[in-house]
């Protein structure tokens, strides 16, 4: 599906995220003209929007349940639009994709929006039995989290058992200097994903490949180079 520029949706709470950079950064790899602009929900909310935000929250993490949302939950969800930070709430991904797309101007459809929220979005796949942590979601508009780039990807297993050697490790984190080279990554994958209908590569390393675990995040969303097979096929795919 072509398009006629790149548009990122970010989110005023996200700590440390160069804008510059990762709009520069897409410009170079895309050949586009990429406008950067506020929150979706903080641009075109509407006296709904928190409560529809709400009915995104998941009431459980072994099924796709939801109810109606409190007024306390309400009252938070506007209090976030309103810039304060608040973590740990999970958001089913396709439910809060619909509420976002509900938001996006008409006219911009034709452009390749790129939402960047710090909320944390999960997802119920076919045959899985709990939600999962999402990094990335290649949809219309395709959604990036940050809180997900924290959360998602697994650390070993002597992480989780306190293993001070492990918990040294420098892993994402919020407010990271690295968060702007992440979200650049994701951003490329779902341009891709726009073009081809397959966002990752299978090489260790390239900003395409599909992490699961935090090292592999490093070495690629962070500190990778996209490879000799993708770097023309992204910036071609884009005319």
């Amino acid at each position: 599906m072509p398009y006629g520029r790149i548009i990122l949706h970010i989110d005023e709470t996200i700590e440390n995220l160069d804008h510059d950079y990762i709009a520069n950064e897409l410009e170079k790899y895309t050949g586009k003209d990429v406008k950067v602009k506020g929150g979706i929900f903080r641009e075109y909310g509407r006296e709904s929007t928190p409560e529809k935000i709400a009915r995104t929250r998941i009431a459980s993490l072994e099924s796709r349940i939801f109810r109606s949302p409190l007024p306390v939950e309400i009252d938070v969800e506007k209090r976030m639009l309103a810039g304060k930070h608040v973590r740990g709430i999970i958001y089913d991904g396709w439910k809060l994709l619909h509420v976002m797309l509900d938001h996006l101007p008409v006219e911009s459809i034709p452009d390749h929006n790129i939402v960047v929220t710090s909320r944390l979005i999960g997802t119920l796949e076919k045959g899985d039995n709990r939600y999962h942590i999402r990094t990335v979601l290649h949809s219309v508009p395709s959604v990036i989290s940050t809180g997900g780039i924290v959360q998602g990807p697994a650390r070993p297993r002597a992480y989780y058992m306190e293993d001070n050697e492990a918990c040294n490790v420098p892993y994402m984190g919020y407010g990271d200097d690295r968060m702007s080279k992440a979200v650049t990554s994701y951003a490329l994958q779902t341009i891709m994903w726009r073009h081809t209908g397959k966002p990752f590569c299978s090489k260790r390393g390239c900003p395409l490949y599909n992490s699961h675990w935090q090292e592999e995040l490093i070495d690629s969303q962070v500190d990778g180079r996209l490879c000799e097979e993708h770097r023309p096929k992204l910036y071609l795919s884009s005319g």
